[in-house]
C-alpha cells in the first residue's frame, strides 16, 4: 500500500472531537477541514460524546478516532477515556488526548489508561496530522474490515 492510499484512507476517517471550549472545537474542526478531512463530529462534553459513541455501536453513525480534551467539567477527558476503555465494544477505538497540560504525570496516566497518542496545545495542523498518522498506523485495515 503506498502513501497516497494511506492518505486517502486517513482523510476518510470519521473523527469525534470532544472539548468543552467551542473555540477549541472550531479550531480543530478548521484544521481538519483544511487538511482535507471531511467527516467529523463535535461534542462539548464527555456525556454527549459517550451518547454519540453508543449511537456509533448501533450503526447510526460511525466514528473511527476520538480527539478528547483532558480538562473538561463534569467528566474529564481522562475519565471519559477510562469509561470507553472499560466498554468491551469500544475499548479498541483510537484516542488522542488533546490538552494544554504537558505534565509528565498526566501523560503517564493517560498512557496507562490506554490513550493511543497525546498532543499538547497549542499545536499546528501539521502536528495534528502527524499525531493522527501515528495513531492510525496499522489501524486503517482494521477499520475497513470493521474489526472494532
Amino acid at each position: 500500500m503506498n502513501d497516497e492510499n494511506i492518505d486517502e484512507q486517513l482523510l476518510s476517517l470519521r473523527i469525534l472531537i470532544v472539548d468543552d471550549s467551542q473555540e477549541s472545537l472550531d479550531l480543530i474542526s478548521n484544521f481538519l477541514k483544511s487538511l482535507g478531512f471531511g467527516s467529523f463530529y463535535t461534542a462539548l462534553d464527555a456525556v454527549k460524546a459517550q451518547q454519540m459513541l453508543v449511537r456509533n455501536l448501533a450503526n447510526q453513525m460511525e466514528i473511527d478516532l476520538v480527539l478528547v480534551d483532558w480538562n473538561m467539567p463534569k467528566v474529564t477527558g481522562f475519565d471519559f477515556l477510562k469509561r470507553i476503555r472499560a466498554n468491551i465494544d469500544l475499548k479498541e477505538l483510537p484516542f488522542i488526548m488533546v490538552t494544554a497540560d504537558s505534565d509528565p504525570e498526566h501523560v503517564k496516566l493517560a498512557i496507562e489508561a490506554g490513550v493511543n497518542n497525546y498532543i499538547v496545545k497549542p499545536f499546528t495542523k501539521e502536528g495534528l496530522l502527524d499525531k493522527i498518522k501515528q495513531t492510525m498506523r496499522g489501524k486503517i485495515k482494521k477499520r475497513r474490515n470493521k474489526l472494532y
